[in-house]
Formats: structure tokens, sequence, C-alpha cells
């Protein structure tokens, strides 16, 4: 099972604890209306690979939750 730091890194993303406290904190909250691979911030090529991760690949789906529900309340409230 892949987790929230496989994803980030898997998008060329820092993926240490400090790396993933950081793009959550610069990117968060997301605006609810959005999807998450349609956020202004992600590659054209990170975009595709978390619509991927989403309709294709059952392994990344817990990773793409953590990252929508991250992205939707923001870094001070996700445990």
């Amino acid at each position: 099972m892949n987790d929230l730091a496989s994803l980030l890194s898997q998008l060329g993303l820092a993926d240490d604890p400090e790396g993933v406290r950081r793009f959550i904190h610069h990117h968060a909250p997301l605006d609810p209306r959005m999807r998450i691979e349609e956020a202004p911030f992600w590659t054209s090529v990170q975009a595709d690979v978390l619509s991927a991760c989403w309709l294709e690949d059952a392994d990344w789906c817990d990773a793409f939750d953590q990252l929508n529900l991250a992205l939707s309340l923001g870094p001070d409230d996700v445990a």
C-alpha cells in the first residue's frame, strides 16, 4: 500500500515529513469545487499521474485520498 509521502515522491516532490508539511501548507486549502488533479499548481504530467492513480491504480487510492483530505482541510487540521 502506498502512502502520502510515496505519492508525493511519485510526483517528483519532497517526500520527507517537512517537505510534505510545506507542500500542504503552501497549497491548502484547495477550493472544494475543484478536483484535486485540476489544481493549478500541478504540472500537466503531475495532473496526469494523479488522474491515473485515481482511475486506474487501486494501490494509490489511499494515498490519493490522504492528499485530497490534506489539501481540503489544510495543514493545521491534518493529523
